[in-house]
């Protein structure tokens, strides 16, 4: 039972950590909006139609009148405002952002996970003991950090949903693998650290007083329960 919940959690683990992975990609398959939020906004701008057009009616009727030669002023102004107002929006745009503010948001956190990745991926090259699932860990996060890239300096250019569906389908690969690789490592690691533990033991048993061989193999029994 308890090699059972053991497997459980191990692999709980994993999904947690896959999921978390392919929710890079994922995202893209599901719908911007809601169905209600179509449908809300579908009604909306068929209202808004409707309302427009009888403006343009009351607008006809009047005029020549005051209020007409009123209108048609401030429209013309408004215009000219909304015209500026574009230009200036334009010229605040930074590689498809909205502002400088939200492009160094955006490509200083992804180029954070970059730096971090690249560092720690030439670490573990260098060193050749290095579990393999770390370098794996880190080879996903900088492909993460590439793919964002071009999505900031493309301007947003996007994907097909194929694509997205390669993606995520490959990431849970990548990700499972390293995680195996991880853990593989690690209890291999522990393997070798009761064999040795257990050569110790038996040397010191070995060369231990008779009184005291019993309390050394109760330490024995002990480090073979914990295999």
């Amino acid at each position: 039972m308890k090699k059972i919940i053991t497997t459980f959690k191990k692999y709980f683990f994993y999904l947690i950590v896959v999921f978390c992975a392919i929710s890079f990609y994922t995202h893209q398959l599901i719908s911007e909006r809601s169905e209600g939020y179509t449908i809300a906004l579908k009604l909306h701008k068929e209202a808004k139609k409707k309302r427009t057009e009888i403006n343009k009616e009351i607008i006809k009727k009047s005029k020549g009148t005051e209020l007409y030669n009123q209108f048609q002023t401030q429209n013309s102004k408004t215009n000219l405002l909304w015209s500026e107002f574009l230009k200036v929006k334009k010229n605040e745009k930074v590689f498809g952002f909205k502002s400088l503010r939200f492009f160094i948001e955006r490509f200083g956190l992804i180029l954070c996970f970059f730096i971090y990745a690249f560092y720690n991926l030439i670490k573990s090259i260098k060193n050749i003991k290095e579990n393999p699932g770390v370098k794996l860990t880190h080879i996903f996060i900088l492909s993460v950090c590439f793919f964002y890239f071009f999505w900031i300096f493309q301007q947003f250019q996007d994907f097909s949903k194929l694509t997205y569906i390669f993606m995520t389908i490959l990431t849970a690969c990548i990700v499972f693998l390293a995680m195996h690789l991880l853990f593989k490592n690690k209890k291999t690691k522990e393997e070798r650290l009761r064999a040795n533990l257990m050569e110790v033991a038996k040397f010191t048993f070995k060369n231990t007083k008779p009184e005291k061989r019993e309390e050394m193999l109760d330490l024995i029994k002990e480090i073979a329960k914990n295999k």
